[in-house]
């Protein structure tokens, strides 16, 4: 999985330091690759065209839109993420119905609450599906749906099964390559091919079951062998 998106929009300082340590705890504990980004405002946050697995939002910010504006700007801009309101006042907990908060955090914020929202949350996404960021919307791939990954000029084209549409996250290569699951092997230098689609190998390319034809490089072609042996043996 690519790195773990996480957005603070707190405008008390504490409060911000706070949240992000615990934060950066969990993922240290975990070996999660999270990246963090802080604001004070909507206003601050709605300038980066960013996107995030969660955003963590103080409902009561003192300039500007209050955080429930800026969740229902959220929605409205098609974010499909998870939504985590931090408040003081216990009355604020029914005002993010309408944006589908995944939960409220009274402050100052428990830590187990946090932690068990942070676990959850990332299971979800890491699990058996690969998440990319398409158009301000989260979507969700499932491993075992994808076909094989193309590189080219600097571009990512992931292909389905069963599926003529691609997609074409932001992200490198290489970084795809060392988060795929190991049934997903190189067979060439631009190209990642999840192996249990693969029909037929020989030493200059390799068919997969929907008839698509693959190239082999002599660099990759002892991996690719004896990761097709293994699969006939299990």
């Amino acid at each position: 999985m690519e790195a773990f998106c996480i957005a603070i929009i707190e405008d008390q300082s504490s409060y911000r330091q706070q949240l992000h340590d615990k934060i950066r705890g969990w993922a240290a504990a975990y070996h999660v690759e999270t990246n963090i980004c802080e604001f004070v405002n909507g206003e601050v946050f709605f300038r980066l065209p960013i996107h995030y697995h969660i955003i963590f939002i103080d409902i009561e910010l003192d300039k500007g839109i209050n955080g429930v504006e800026i969740a229902k700007k959220l929605r409205k801009n098609g974010y499909q993420g998870e939504i985590i309101f931090t408040t003081s006042h216990r009355e604020y907990i029914l005002e993010g119905y309408d944006v589908h908060a995944y939960q409220y955090l009274l402050k100052p914020i428990d830590q187990t609450k946090l932690l068990r929202a942070l676990e959850n949350i990332y299971s979800r996404y890491s699990a058996d599906f690969y998440t990319i960021f398409n158009r301000g919307n989260v979507i969700r791939l499932k491993y075992r749906n994808i076909l094989y990954i193309t590189s080219s000029n600097h571009n990512v084209d992931i292909h389905l099964n069963g599926v003529d549409k691609t997609y074409s996250p932001k992200i490198k290569f290489n970084t795809i390559v060392k988060s795929f699951p190991k049934n997903f092997k190189q067979c060439h230098r631009t190209i990642l091919v999840n192996m249990d689609y693969v029909s037929h190998i020989s030493k200059t390319e390799l068919s997969l079951l929907d008839g698509t034809v693959l190239p082999i490089s002599a660099t990759y072609l002892s991996n690719i062998q004896q990761a097709m042996i293994q699969a006939l043996s299990e």
